[in-house]
Order: C-alpha cells, then sequence, then structure tokens
C-alpha cells in the first residue's frame, strides 16, 4: 500500500450503503440545542450566536462516514463536529461530555485546534486551508476507533474511551459564539458495516505532485509523482525489469543494482544484476517506479523505460564471467535464482556520485565502474593478477538483429555463440586497466591508454548528504504511568533536498548512546544524535538505495541492515557521517520478484549470531502465492561473520517482524492467511527447532508437526504483527527484567506477554495492552543504554496508524504503578491472574467482574478463519471452511466463572471456572479497582493450550 499524501477515504470493499444528505436533503430532520442557531442560505448553514447544537435527530449511527465541507472567515473562527452523542434535549454540553468534538479553530498542531479530537488529541498535521476557502472533512467512526481526514488526509486516528462515544448516537455541528459565523454544506453520511476496519478506510492513497525543476525522468504514461523526484543516490538497489529484444521481461535483475553514473541526467541510467554480475542494459530513457513502495501496486516491478532506446542489453540469465572451465553454463542450483559458485559480489563504493563495483571473478578481485562519456557511457574495469584469462560476456545481439560494432586494439574480442545467441567475449590477462565505451549506436570501443586506475576512490569521497536537521523533543509530562515523548522527524518530500520520504522501519543504538541509526522502508539509513542530554537532536542522512530495508543492528559499532536482497553493512571511511562503503555481509538469500516477499527484521544473540525472517509470495489480494523458492517462509540464523547460515524455522507467511531472547528463544509475529487462520505470536526455544509454523506451501520438507503459537489474536487486536522485544535489566519503563513484549504494526499497540510453559516445553498465555499512545504503527522498538525504550513505525501496509512514520522515547513515570496484570496460568478449573498492585477485595472476588468468551479457529488452505464454538461443535461447518472462508461465521462461548478469590498480598486473583478447557481463544475481560481506587478496566487475549 502506498504511505499516503493525500487519502482516499473509503474502499468499495468495504461495501457501504449508498450515502444519505443529512443536509440541505433533510433540513427537517435537525433540532437546536442550546443558544443561538443557523442560517440557512443557497444551501449554506451559516453559524450563528451561541454556544448552541444543532443536530441531525432522525437517526443514530454507529459505523458510518460523515463528510462535510465547511469554511472560516477568520483564523480565530472556532467551531467543530460531534460524534456519537445522546439525545441532548435541549443542552448542548451532553454532546461536549457524552461524544466527541472534532474541532475547527484555526492552523495550530494541539489538541484544541482544527482536527483535535478536543481536549484529548492533537492531529498529526493541521492542513486546513485559509480563511475564506473551502474544506472537506470525512470521520470515519468505527467500531473502536475515530478516524479523521482533512482535506484529503489523514490526520488523526482516536480509540474511545469506554462509556463515552464508543457506541451508536448522533452527529451534529457547533455554533460556538457570535464572532464565529463557520460555513457548512453538502453534510452526507454513508453507513458502514459493523466489521469496518481503519486499515479498509486509509489503504489507499493518492499522492501531491510536485513540478521536476530539471532533467525530470521520461514517464510519458503518467503524470509526474512524487517518487519520480526523489533522490535514491548513485545507486539504488530494487527488482528492475526491462525490454529485451522487443519483449518486456520481468526479472532482468532480481537483486539489480540501478546506477545513474550522470548526476546531472538522472534519465542515464545502467542496471547491474549481483547475482550474474553483468551490467545488464544501459539506456537513456530513465525509469519507472511501479512497485509497492512507490506507485502502491501489487504484482509489479519497477522497470527501465529502454523499450525504444538502449545502449546495451544482455542476457541477465547468463553470468558476466566464464567459469574456470571457460564456459558460461547456468551453474546454479536453481535455475535463474541465486549467486554463480564461481562469481562473488562483495558490494560497492561510492566516490561523490560514482559507484564502484567489488566482485570476485574465480577468486580474483574486480573494480568495475561507469562515468558518462561524450554521448554514451564508458565502463572503467580494474584487475587484479590472475594466471588465468578473464572472459567477459560483452555484448548480446543487438535487438532486431544488428550486430554490435565492438572494436579494440588489442586484438581479443572473440564472437562465439551461447543458446543460439552470438555473444560477443574478450578475454585479459594482464592487470590494465580496461575502458569500454558504450555508445547509443550501439558500438563498442575498448582501450587501455589514458585511463587512471579507480581503486585510489575506494577510500571514501566527500558527502553527497552534507545536510542536518535539528528538532526539538516534545517532552510528555502527564501523570500516566507511561510518558511518551515525541521526537520530530526531518523534513519530508519539496521540504528536504533529496524530496525523500522518511517512512522509518527500525532503529538501533550505538556504544555512545548518543546516537542511533534508523533505516527507512525507501532504502535509506538515518544517524539521530544528541540523545543523551535530549535537547536538540540532529538528523543527518547517512545511507540511501539499499531494497526496501525493514531491519537494523548495530553490532561493535558497525550498522548492519536486513534488506530483500540479504543483509549489508553500510560503512563510513572517511567518518564524514556518511556511507562510502556499501559492503555486503550476507546474501545468500534467494529471493523472486514478489511484491509481498519481504525481509523482516534484523537480531542477534547472545554469541553474535543474526536472525531475520522471510514472508511468503503471497498474490495481490493476499490469497494462494507465486512461484515459491527454498527460501520463502523460512527464518534465518546467520553466522556472526555472515559466512554461513540455517534455517531454523519454516512455514511462515508474513511474520511481520522477530524477536530473539537473552537463552535464544525466538519469537515472531505473524499474519492471518493462507493456513494461517488468525494473526499469532510465534515462540520457540533452541531446543525445538527447526519448528514448522504452518503454511504448507513453505513447510519445505520438515517434517515436524505443526509448533502452536503462544497466542492468537483477533483482528481488532493485531491485523499485522510487528517485532518483539525482551525487557533488558537496565530497562525503566515499569517492567520486569526479561519480560517480552509484542508490538502490533497494524494496531499501532505494544502489549505486554504474560507468558506460561507448559512441561512439554510448550508456550501459552496470553496479551494485555499498554495504555501507550504512538505516533505512528509499532514495528520496532529498542532499549536506550538510560533505560528508556524507543519505538518506530510507519504506514506503508494494512494499519491504523495515523501519521505516514512516528518516532517515539518510552519512560516510566516514577512511583506509579502500570495497574495491569504481569502473569497468568491456567491448570485445571483455576485461572490465575496477578496484578502488579494490590486490588480492592470486594470487586476482585465478585464473579460478576470478570466476562469471558472463547472460541476456536480453524487452520487449513482458506484465507484466515471464523469464530467456531467450543462447546457446541458445528461439524458442518468447520469441515465448509476448510474449502470455503468463513470469516463471516462467528460463534462465541460464554465461560462462566464460578468463584474468584484474592490472595493475601491482595495482588493474584484465582478464578474457578468449572468448565476450563483449551481453548485456541479466549477474551477475558475485567472491570476492577485498586486499593487506591484506581479503576482497572482493560482485556486479556490469550491461548490455552492445556490447562
Amino acid at each position: 500500500m502506498k504511505t499516503p499524501a493525500a487519502l482516499i477515504p473509503l474502499l468499495a470493499a468495504l461495501t457501504p450503503l449508498p450515502a444519505d444528505t443529512l443536509f440541505p436533503d433533510q433540513q427537517q430532520a435537525w433540532k437546536m440545542a442550546g443558544p443561538g442557531e443557523f442560517q440557512i442560505e443557497d444551501d449554506i448553514a451559516t453559524a450563528s450566536g451561541g454556544m448552541g447544537l444543532w443536530w441531525f435527530s432522525a437517526r443514530q449511527y454507529q459505523c458510518a462516514t460523515l463528510s462535510l465541507e465547511f469554511k472560516t472567515t477568520d483564523e480565530e473562527d472556532n467551531s467543530g463536529i460531534f460524534i456519537r452523542f445522546p439525545d441532548p434535549g435541549n443542552d448542548p454540553w451532553v454532546a461536549v461530555k457524552q461524544g466527541y468534538e472534532i474541532q475547527i479553530n484555526g492552523s495550530q498542531i494541539s489538541n484544541k485546534h482544527t482536527g483535535a479530537i478536543y481536549d484529548l488529541q492533537a492531529p498529526v498535521e493541521n492542513p486546513i486551508n485559509p480563511p475564506g476557502e473551502w474544506n472537506s472533512y470525512q470521520i470515519h467512526t468505527l467500531q473502536n476507533e475515530i478516524l479523521v481526514v482533512l482535506n484529503n488526509k489523514l490526520i488523526n486516528v482516536f480509540q474511545p474511551e469506554k462509556g463515552r462515544g464508543d457506541k451508536k448516537g448522533y452527529f451534529g455541528i457547533q455554533n460556538h459564539d457570535p464572532d464565529s459565523p463557520v460555513q457548512f454544506r453538502n453534510i452526507t453520511v454513508t453507513e458502514l458495516p459493523g466489521n469496518a476496519r481503519a486499515q479498509d478506510a486509509i489503504s489507499r492513497a493518492l499522492y501531491t505532485s510536485y513540478q521536476f525543476k530539471k532533467n525530470p525522468p521520461k514517464n510519458a504514461d503518467r503524470e509526474t509523482q512524487w517518487y519520480d523526484l526523489t533522490d535514491f543516490g548513485p545507486a539504488h538497489i530494487q527488482t528492475w525489469g526491462d525490454f529485451y529484444q522487443g519483449e518486456y521481461r520481468p526479472n532482468a535483475a532480481l537483486k539489480g543494482l540501478l546506477c545513474r553514473p550522470d548526476p546531472d541526467n538522472p534519465n542515464l541510467v545502467a542496471l547491474f544484476n549481483m547475482e550474474t554480475l553483468q551490467w545488464v542494459t544501459a539506456s537513456n530513457q530513465g525509469v519507472s517506479l511501479d512497485n509497492t513502495p512507490w506507485a502502491g501496486t501489487h504484482g509489479t516491478q519497477n522497470k527501465l523505460n529502454n523499450s525504444t532506446s538502449d545502449f546495451w542489453n544482455v542476457d541477465s540469465t547468463l553470468p558476466a564471467w566464464a567459469s574456470p572451465d571457460q564456459h558460461f553454463t547456468e551453474t546454479r542450483d536453481l535455475l535463474g535464482h541465486g549467486n554463480y559458485p564461481h562469481l562473488k559480489f562483495n558490494g560497492y563504493f561510492r566516490f561523490e556520485h560514482q559507484v564502484i563495483l567489488d566482485y570476485e571473478v574465480n577468486g580474483s578481485r574486480i573494480l568495475d565502474s561507469l562515468i558518462p562519456f561524450e554521448n554514451g557511457i564508458r565502463r572503467i574495469l580494474e584487475f587484479e593478477g590472475h594466471p588465468d584469462p578473464f572472459i567477459l560476456l560483452l555484448a548480446d545481439e543487438v535487438p532486431g538483429g544488428k550486430q554490435a560494432d565492438a572494436k579494440d586494439q588489442f586484438n581479443f574480442i572473440k564472437k562465439t555463440r551461447i543458446n543460439s545467441q552470438r555473444i560477443w567475449e574478450f578475454s585479459i590477462q594482464s592487470t590494465d586497466v580496461i575502458g569500454i565505451d558504450y555508445l547509443p549506436n550501439s558500438e563498442i570501443h575498448l582501450m587501455k591508454s589514458g585511463l587512471l586506475g579507480i581503486s585510489k576512490k575506494t577510500k571514501g569521497g566527500p558527502a553527497l548528504f552534507p545536510e542536518t536537521f535539528e528538532v526539538k523533543p516534545k517532552l510528555d509530562s502527564g501523570d500516566t504511568p507511561f510518558l511518551v515523548d515525541t521526537i520530530p522527524l526531518p523534513p519530508q518530500l519539496h521540504d528536504n533536498p533529496y524530496h525523500t520520504k522518511i517512512r522509518l522501519t527500525d532503529l538501533d543504538f550505538f556504544v555512545d548512546g548518543d546516537r542511533a541509526a534508523l533505516c527507512t522502508w525507501d532504502g535509506d539509513v538515518w544517524l539521530l544524535s544528541g540523545l543523551n542530554k535530549f535537547e536538540t537532536l540532529t538528523w543527518k542522512r547517512f545511507a540511501s538505495g539499499l531494497y526496501e530495508p525493514l531491519g537494523l543492528k548495530i553490532v561493535n559499532d558497525l550498522i548492519h541492515v536486513t534488506c530483500r536482497d540479504g543483509i549489508w553493512q553500510v560503512l563510513d571511511l572517511n567518518e564524514d557521517s556518511e556511507a562510502d562503503h556499501y559492503k555486503v555481509f550476507w546474501n545468500d538469500l534467494l529471493i523472486t520478484d514478489n511484491f509481498h516477499e519481504y525481509q523482516f527484521g534484523l537480531e542477534t544473540d547472545s554469541e553474535g549470531y543474526f536472525y531475520t525472517a522471510k514472508a511468503s509470495p503471497v498474490r495481490p489480494g493476499g490469497r494462494r502465492f507465486d512461484k515459491i523458492v527454498p527460501h520463502n517462509g523460512c527464518l534465518f540464523k546467520i553466522a556472526p561473520d555472515g559466512s554461513s547460515h540455517e534455517i531454523i524455522a519454516t512455514g511462515l507467511r508474513a511474520p511481520g517482524g522477530i524477536g530473539v531472547g537473552p537463552n535464544g528463544e525466538v519469537t515472531t509475529g505473524e499474519n492471518e492467511g493462507t493456513w494461517q487462520p488468525a494473526c499469532k505470536l510465534n515462540y520457540f526455544t533452541p531446543a525445538q527447532q527447526p519448528v514448522f509454523l504452518g503454511v504448507e506451501q513453505t513447510r519445505h520438507s520438515l517434517e515436524k508437526p505443526f509448533h502452536e503459537p503462544l497466542c492468537y489474536f483477533p483482528m481488532s487486536v493485531d491485523n499485522s504483527g510487528g517485532g518483539q522485544i525482551w525487557v533488558t535489566p537496565e530497562a525503566k519503563i515499569g517492567l520486569k527484567s526479561g519480560e517480552l513484549l509484542h508490538l502490533s504494526y497494524g494496531q499501532s499497540s505494544i502489549y505486554r506477554v504474560l507468558p506460561q510453559t507448559l512441561a512439554s516445553g510448550q508456550m501459552q498465555g496470553g496479551v494485555v495492552k499498554l495504555p501507550i499512545k504512538i505516533a505512528s504503527s509499532a514495528q520496532r522498538a529498542a532499549f536506550h543504554p538510560d533505560g528508556s525504550m524507543y519505538v518506530t513505525g510507519m504506514r506503508g501496509w494494512q494499519t491504523n496508524a495515523a501519521s505516514a512514520a512516528g518516532l517515539n522515547r518510552i519512560r516510566h513515570n516514577p512511583g506509579l504503578p502500570l495497574a495491569l496484570p504481569e502473569a497468568m496460568s491456567a491448570a485445571g478449573n483455576k485461572l490465575t491472574l496477578t496484578f502488579d498492585l494490590p486490588l480492592d477485595k470486594e470487586l476482585a472476588e465478585d464473579p460478576e467482574s470478570f466476562s469471558i468468551k472463547r472460541w476456536k479457529y480453524i487452520r487449513g488452505p482458506r484465507y484466515g478463519s471464523g469464530q467456531f464454538s467450543i462447546d457446541n461443535p458445528d461439524e458442518e461447518a468447520e469441515a465448509r471452511a476448510l474449502i470455503a472462508e468463513s470469516k463471516s461465521h462467528k460463534k462465541q462461548d460464554p465461560v462462566e466463572v464460578a468463584s474468584a478469590t484474592l490472595s493475601p498480598d491482595q495482588k493474584t486473583i484465582t478464578l474457578t471456572i468449572p468448565t476450563l478447557k483449551p481453548a485456541q481463544q479466549m477474551q477475558i475481560d475485567y472491570d476492577l479497582e485498586s486499593t487506591d481506587g484506581e479503576i482497572l478496566i482493560n482485556t486479556i487475549y490469550s491461548t490455552i493450550h492445556q490447562n
């Protein structure tokens, strides 16, 4: 999904009812509560007097989208839209106190200005138009969330308080005071299904286009988009397609490094295949970015626009360099995938805008670089000494049957045939520097005189991104157990020199604690400094062009980034806070061109091994799979030096993130889908490895039974997992060392895990949500040396995140208990819950303080599962769920609590449940109080495998 700059409010997939025009069509159904009025003229309602409330009395709404337009006359004009309030009679304060106001008041960003949930939650931005111009509001009231979209930008996502505005209610607008003649028109309501979710309402986007100032990339088939203007640096790694012999091929380079050798001409591009070590295509027609992070499409690749013009075009399936026996044959275990045995790609160096590739052929090192030359491209090759000839596949037959005109002064070009195609080769035994000029008329010239070597440019060069951006963190000073500080991001798009987005995906800290490195979905690594004092913080772009990084780890102060093509080290050779060396750490990973084949997370264990997980190639729409290769759906354990790996889990679909515990425990999230009946938290130990985690298509011959998760989650709890993190001994966030936290990317929430270890080693337990509101999704977290926890995330696929990206620091408010369960267990007919503070005895021992439901899922080849009764099985429905999707089936069993007993220390409640039994899903709602009168209302979602 695109990360929005502007949002289409609602997907057709929600199947809403037709829009109901409340004003002007049903003006007679509006009533006035309190003083003042709304004056109607030309189907426009203008506020007058006040403070009053004009409300639509014909019916109440629960899940709906309220759309309207409003216009102010002055920056100080004040008004608002009220939602989900009961019948106010003649008292406008009923809407204020029992519903929620979406504020209209000026262009500031606060909890009392436009876009705010008044006095409760500020918007992430305020794109209100100047006074005198019309604005559009779309307010989505869902089961447990309120989304505010102003002028096509999502600016607020709010979770209603229990008992206030969380049920069906009325809609209304405010006349605030005589000096605020705010105008309204075109007020409509569209009812939504009861299962409508935030991610459905924000999962499509529109982008604002900006004028490209100089030499725009050529994309004649569409308007210029924001990503056409982005400076991805001199190298941009993706899966690339191109046109070959007149036909489009989607896999020109699965691991493709695109170079732009001329900084003044972004349309001059050359594509290098990091598996075959071949310069596949060069063109002066630029590229099209068509895949998920940029255009938001599924099932398409980024491509070179070389259908009508090229400098060269080579069959990318063949190795560029001959093997020791002088052959260009396919010798990989899997045709078209992976590295050749005689070729090794080591990475590249950057000197100014020049990219210098570093690789080995038959054990000997070669440096390879392109520079602009007259109206073509010059390739420079620098060789180490080698006793045997290097034989290079220089060029294919030119499209249309034309022969490349290859000229050289050394007489070492020869012709051969491979796969019925004429191939140019040359061999060389010297250590000279060789130059190859590629010209638009398909001429190829070779020379070696007068060329300077390129090895001298591998020591670091001038910074490409010298700019720094200072921000002031916003400190939380509330009276809640968790204090959540907000760190502003660098400026984005047209407000920064690179026209980039800052969609953060992971972070880690350097040893000094004063600096952090953060990666983005767009391929950047940023440095953030000033963390120890936490007064003025400084951002700087450190690296660019990586392949959709979703994991970062700093080891010995070296930055490691996991990308879709493997793990990279990004190194600063000359200490100017910018990467000059992009070094391959581990690239044995097999990939396809599937859009969904993300590489999630990067963690290490106490012995220095690295861990990362690969998703399965889900087809567009989420059902079934594309071509599966041996690494799809696997979790890898990689040697500390990157030299080898082992697969410790198979059967993953889309884990979202991973975690590694202090004793080598490994966790992953998992998303609902084929063979995954619901989202879940996987947990396994070194002794249990390898494990099979559910997707039969990515079992990869692992003959083990399905490894049950620690806990399943309903979609409202976690529809898309993030990472997991163990609380460190140094942590100061109110949790004990060794506790486990689970992050929900989809619900922008953090959960405390309540695990129970069974005698068999199987884990079971539940999660309870922490009372933390973060800036964006909860994707990754890391503990700072000072004990605080940093959380980062972005909006890239289905999530209810209000902001496109965010970074928060979380601290514990000293002296305040979390007022949460800290342990749970099931044994026999007893369910035990332990809290972190003493509880009121009367409520704790009242069975009516608890409401428990349970159900099961059906694991099978269909997408997800409905909720099925455990106590009264419906065998016909369960059988049908194996052959047809069952999401609409919802049958939950109520669970009776016979008695509740509070321990002498008043922290542990033992519930006696005569019918306690294994359940894939239990929902435990509780309504308690502490001995100090603090209200404790929350829900535990758990799984019981054995009691």
